[in-house]
């Protein structure tokens, strides 16, 4: 990837159980690469194994990973029952008891002998998946989903923890620092949130806040990028970044080193010309993948269609367009930009002492340029006067992708938590249990996947109101006149008691699970401040959402969802009145 740079994705992994399984490397070869000399070097990679002896530092690197990835597998409930589950399901619990204590006793012999025996070229499998000229591509790497470090999503309250626990302190310059002391395991977990990015963006320069996020941590003074992966791998921590800030995960112990690294990466990332035309070829080699394939056009479609000029309306990573545009000095002035203290908010979660790290912070940021956040006119987002459908034929599509909704609320909207309740009846419950998928789903097996939610997207800028299902070509007529029936049923009629207690339930019950580790906490902690709700606002959701009414559902849905405004949007093998193409 950073060397030869040919491929955008690797990974490598050995799949084991009760009876033999398997050893894989999977690669994704970037646009125009040479295929035959990236498995050529995976081969040589093989052979080297197997005729030299690792270094110990290499092996130390890899104990100290391993170590602490066991300790973060095990930091909640849930992940401890996994671990303890599968190890029974293959071996007992001796194997579980004494499985550290032999993974540290393997020697750089003993990789050396396996490698030999296992890793042999005669022996292997090689399939490529290479896709026909003009043919839609399915990436392992997906930039647009799940990218955010922080997600932005609430959901219910536990009815128990709170995190008005934490300490809220407002730093010289304009920071916020939320420190969350827990000694239960020894793990530290420290994120930076940047109030916003994406905003400063323009037309012509966006996907520019994704490509300085990917910069970050490429070197700061004093260390390279590789050496900067080797510092924070050597003591198995995680250290990650993108638009959205940074995130760091190390045990207790390393908790002062890491933070170091943390602040450094944020505060003076030296950004490597090579490091930057790197990540610019990865990045066009994904947006190029991307734009073969229907969802992905058609969310766009349908979001430009929404939100028109503002930001919000324009994918994270940029265009084709933009990015080639993109030069280093753009992503060293946009640094210049946002990153500066007044834009930060920093949560420390964990095994740690709370006097210390704040003196570490504050040390930190000294030095840092401080300025006011730069003023942000976002465009007015508009409702269409009426109904909207737009429909982009694909012939090569395998399925019709579906979006239908209009703009949505922001997060401070008064209806915010009955909206939530609704859509859990709507199109957002667990199980496949609300009204669309029960439907469309269950009843009539037109799709796996689909949903609608207004609430997920609200921020302090409106999100959306978004109905979504990915089906036959041949269904846009059935499933256009479906959604448009449950969604005038919400709209128009109360729902059930039972739909109600269920949705509400799952709503107050649910959040248990959701706290169970620092990074979540962590990130909700981030959430609470960027939003402006409050670091109580879990005992707010509880008396929220515990009194909403089957009335109050019937009167935002008939408020917040105009059926006569929405807009439709659709790509799939279907004329521009929805009728199937013929085929060829």
């Amino acid at each position: 990837i950073e060397g030869e740079e040919l491929a955008s994705v690797a990974a490598a992994e050995s799949s084991t159980g009760r009876y033999p399984g398997w050893f894989g490397i999977q690669m994704e070869l970037m646009q125009g690469k040479d295929g035959a000399k990236l498995e050529k070097m995976i081969f040589e990679e093989l052979d080297k194994l197997a005729n030299e002896l690792v270094s110990d530092e290499e092996l130390e690197r890899i104990r100290q990973k391993i170590l602490a990835g066991a300790v973060f597998s095990r930091e909640s409930v849930h992940g401890l029952a996994d671990v303890i589950s599968r190890t029974v399901v293959v071996a007992d619990l001796a194997y579980l008891k004494s499985y550290l204590s032999k993974l540290l006793a393997v020697s750089p012999a003993d990789i050396q002998r396996v490698a030999k025996k296992y890793l042999v070229k005669d022996k292997s499998v090689v399939l490529w998946s290479i896709p026909e000229k003009g043919a839609k591509t399915s990436s392992m790497h997906k930039p647009e989903k799940n990218r955010r470090l922080f997600r932005q999503k609430e959901q219910a309250a536990a009815t128990v923890f709170s995190l008005t626990k934490a300490k809220k302190i407002e730093l010289p310059g304009g920071a916020v620092l939320i420190l969350m002391p827990d000694s239960k395991v020894p793990v530290l977990v420290a994120n930076i949130a940047i109030r916003e990015s994406k905003g400063y963006e323009t037309f012509k320069n966006q996907g520019i806040a994704s490509m300085t996020g990917s910069l970050l941590d490429e070197g700061i003074p004093g260390l390279s990028g590789p050496e900067l992966s080797l510092k924070i791998e050597g003591v198995g921590g995680e250290l990650e970044f993108d638009e959205s800030g940074g995130a760091l995960k190390v045990l207790s112990h390393h908790g002062k080193m890491g933070i170091d690294l943390l602040l450094n990466c944020m505060k003076s990332p030296t950004f490597p010309k090579e490091a930057f035309e790197r990540n610019k070829e990865q990045t066009l080699s994904s947006l190029q993948d991307l734009e073969s394939q229907s969802n992905f056009l058609a969310k766009r479609e349908f979001l430009k269609e929404v939100y028109g000029d503002h930001p919000r309306g324009r994918s994270s990573m940029g265009s084709i367009k933009s990015v080639k545009a993109l030069t280093n000095e753009d992503c060293k002035a946009f640094h210049k930009l946002c990153y500066h203290p007044a834009n930060l908010i920093i949560s420390v979660v964990g095994d740690f002492d709370a006097a210390e790290v704040e003196a570490q912070i504050r040390e930190g940021l000294k030095g840092w340029p401080v300025s006011e956040n730069a003023k942000i006119n976002y465009p007015k987002v508009a409702m269409p006067e009426k109904f909207t459908q737009k429909i982009i034929s694909n012939p090569e599509a395998v399925q019709m992708q579906f979006y239908m909704g209009h703009v949505g609320i922001r997060r401070n909207d008064p209806d915010y938590f009955k909206l939530m309740v609704m859509d859990y009846i709507l199109g957002t419950g667990p199980g496949f249990t609300d009204r669309l998928s029960a439907r469309l789903r269950d009843r009539e097996g037109l799709a796996y996947t689909v949903n609608a939610n207004i609430t997920s997207t609200a921020d302090i800028e409106p999100g959306v109101f978004i109905c979504y299902i990915g089906t036959d070509a041949g269904n846009f007529d059935r499933v256009k006149k479906e959604f448009l029936e449950e969604l005038e049923r919400i709209r128009t009629t109360n729902p059930t008691e039972d739909e109600l207690s269920d949705a509400k339930n799952y709503l107050l019950g649910s959040l248990a699970f959701r706290f169970t580790t620092n990074a979540a906490i962590a990130s909700q902690l981030l959430m609470a401040e960027r939003l402006g709700i409050g670091l109580d606002y879990l005992d707010k959701f509880r008396k929220e959402v515990s009194a909403v009414t089957g009335d109050d559902i019937k009167a935002v849905a008939f408020k917040h969802i105009q059926t006569e405004k929405l807009i439709l949007l659709a790509v799939g093998a279907i004329d521009p009145t929805g009728k199937l193409l013929p085929k060829k």
